[in-house]
């Protein structure tokens, strides 16, 4: 008997398996009720403490850090560049201001060049400026004050002049801004003819000082001059009270009342 080939039947189709469920989860306690005993909040449900801390991650080493630089050790300031600044600002000693300043710079000037750097350079040059600025005001003022000096009605001093000194011009109220020396051949209008120096002592005040001054004034005219000038007008510079105590000089002049002439009156 031969052997028949009998097929196999295909297997029954299985109904497909049911669905996994999800775990249960637990239900909030009821408020103002208690949870049972050993009930604990699924992870993540409000109020539940986070999980615990993560491991840290270890820290870059990172580069190696530069030292902090050390600070520049200061430089000491030039004396005499405080003292320049001193002298010029204060307006005292303004020569001494204008030296120091100087000084100053070349020592500053003269160190850095060895390698010792040392300051004061601003102060120098701010004590030069201020020194020099006093200094042109003192020139300004003492100039303003000799070319006012003259015949002030009684004040005033002519202690440059010199008994023979003819004078280009003379105030005829007593008071002139300048008095100009020129030769007693060109034509002038006063002749100085005596100077002299009052006594020693405190200020006799004004009147005092012009009543003595006319009286001398008038006594050395008839010494010096000659008959011809007896119509001559003697006028005369006096000292002041501010400068009593430096200056007690008075120059006696002879002006020719006619105007501007020439020759010397000396006998």
């Amino acid at each position: 008997m031969s052997d028949q080939y009998q097929p196999v039947p295909p297997p029954e189709p299985q109904p497909p398996a049911a669905p996994a469920q999800a775990p249960p989860t637990q239900a909030p306690p009821t408020p103002g009720w208690p949870p049972a005993a050993g009930w604990a909040p699924a992870p993540g449900w409000p109020g539940q403490a986070p999980p615990g801390p993560y491991p840290a991650y270890p820290a870059w080493p990172g580069a190696p850090g530069y030292p902090a630089a050390a600070p520049a050790p200061a430089r000491p300031v030039n004396g005499f560049a405080i003292a320049s600044l001193v002298f010029g600002v204060v307006g005292v000693g303004l020569l001494l201001g204008l030296v120091c300043g100087f000084v100053a710079l070349r020592q500053i000037g003269r160190r850095a060049a060895s390698g010792r750097r040392e300051g004061g350079r601003g102060l120098a040059i701010a004590g030069i400026v201020a020194s020099g600025f006093w200094l042109l005001v003192v020139t300004i003022v003492a100039a303003a004050m000799i070319a006012g000096g003259g015949l002030a009605g009684g004040g005033g001093h002519g202690s440059a002049l010199a008994p023979g000194d003819c004078l280009r011009t003379v105030g005829t109220s007593g008071s002139v801004a300048d008095v100009p020396v020129v030769s007693c051949s060109a034509r002038h209008e006063g002749e100085v003819f005596a100077v002299f120096a009052l006594q020693d002592g405190p200020w006799p005040g004004d009147a005092s000082v012009a009543q003595a001054a006319d009286a001398r004034c008038n006594e050395e005219f008839a010494k010096y001059a000659t008959s011809a000038a007896s119509k001559m007008d003697i006028v005369y510079v006096t000292p002041r009270q501010d400068t009593w105590s430096l200056d007690r000089t008075v120059t006696c002049i002879a002006r020719d009342p006619a105007g501007p002439s020439t020759g010397s009156i000396r006998k």
